[in-house]
């Protein structure tokens, strides 16, 4: 949400909290209060209702009273007095409702009026003054565990992309995590009977869990919002149901997550290989061809770009080698290319089968390996990853 959309919104709110005889006050919390930190597109409304009795609960229970309810994908009670919604493009909306009589068990510290039809600016300014812990028991149900679970990796990935590093890790790596925990415990079965911890989840993941263990370190070990993508594909394999249930929620979220990963992804200079040229002498094509169709099981580009006289080029997989003539020539002895192989015993027979030669070196660290050269003397070099 941009910033004149986000002005927009709470506009809105205000227009409807006005209107609305029920409605005795409209306070903005965090950026939406607009003290010392300005709105942006990562920024969610917070913000506090306060009615008269009996009003209270039918907000907390319904979405329609929201701006444009129909385009809300998620909405549940996070609190006793608090919910969360979540719109079709990723924005996160954040109210409480009060009746008059329960601003005593609030807290707070930057807020604003919006709306004031009681003496609600003294009432404010005492509970800031004041500020104590709100008291009121939040009952971790599979919907509550969930909505926190999605909207910890929205804030969190919103805070880091915004250059709050350190709190957008803390929303990721610890809260949405937390609570992918308490799902986990509960909707899948443990491998050692005992081995959970119903105080801690946290606790002995790796034994009742090893697989979810797993995934859950090496999504951790990436930048934020490439974790926080990696979180919500490790939280479909926890609670399948959930993510079926709440799918456009999910889907509006993970737009945002990937929005945000792509601003993650390193940039290097040099990321890969396109292709390696090798050298024939004069007339080595149809060596050529027999050498890396035949035995390598590489195939022939047929772009007329590289058809002609005196170049061949050949690609399997993600790699392209380029033989070309030249004159005079002088094979490469040393010089030389490293091709990766998914099946090294195999690409070695059909080397020695055919003839050539091969020299194993079984000292090179995390790799099986030989040496070898096609039929022009040019040393080529092949490997695999050990196991």
């Amino acid at each position: 949400m941009d910033a004149d959309a986000y002005v927009a919104f709470t506009e809105r709110l205000i227009g409807w909290a006005d209107a609305n005889p029920e409605v005795r006050g409209l306070v903005a919390l965090g950026s939406m209060a607009g003290k010392g930190r300005i709105a942006d597109e990562w920024s969610d409304h917070d913000f506090w209702v306060v009615v008269d009795g009996g009003a209270a609960e039918r907000l907390r229970t319904t979405q329609d009273w929201l701006p444009d309810p129909e385009r809300i994908v998620l909405f549940y009670r996070e609190t006793q007095h608090g919910v969360k919604a979540v719109y079709d493009d990723g924005h996160l909306v954040e109210p409480a409702i009060f009746e008059v009589e329960e601003l005593s068990v609030t807290r707070a510290n930057e807020y604003r009026v919006l709306v004031d039809k009681m003496d609600l600016a003294d009432q404010m300014e005492a509970i800031a003054a004041s500020t104590h812990a709100d008291t009121s028991t939040v009952h971790p149900t599979d919907e509550f565990l969930f909505g926190q679970f999605l909207t910890n990796l929205l804030v969190g990935t919103g805070r880091w992309a915004r250059g709050e590093h350190e709190s957008g890790r803390v929303f990721v790596t610890q809260h949405a995590v937390g609570h992918l925990l308490r799902l986990a415990n509960r909707h899948r079965r443990a491998e050692l009977p005992n081995s959970l911890d119903n105080l801690d989840p946290h606790r002995r993941l790796e034994t009742a869990f090893p697989e979810f263990a797993q995934r859950l370190a090496a999504a951790l070990t990436e930048e934020v919002p490439v974790a926080a993508e990696g979180l919500l594909a490790i939280g479909q394999w926890v609670v399948p149901r959930l993510f079926v249930q709440h799918e456009p929620a999910v889907l509006a979220i993970a737009a945002k997550l990937h929005e945000a990963a792509e601003t993650a992804l390193p940039r290097h200079l040099v990321v890969g290989v396109h292709h390696v040229r090798l050298a024939m002498p004069p007339g080595g094509e149809e060596a050529a061809r027999e050498f890396y169709i035949g035995l390598l099981e590489m195939h022939e580009v047929t772009t007329p770009r590289f058809q002609g006289p005196g170049i061949c080029w050949f690609h399997s997989a993600g790699l392209e080698i380029l033989v070309g003539v030249e004159s005079p020539f002088v094979p490469a002895a040393e010089a030389h290319p490293g091709i990766l192989s998914d099946d090294l015993d195999r690409a070695a027979d059909r080397l020695e089968e055919a003839g050539y030669d091969l020299v194993w070196d079984p000292h090179f660290p995390g790799y099986r390996r030989f040496t070898t050269s096609d039929p022009f003397g040019n040393r080529l070099e092949f490997l695999q990853p050990r196991d």
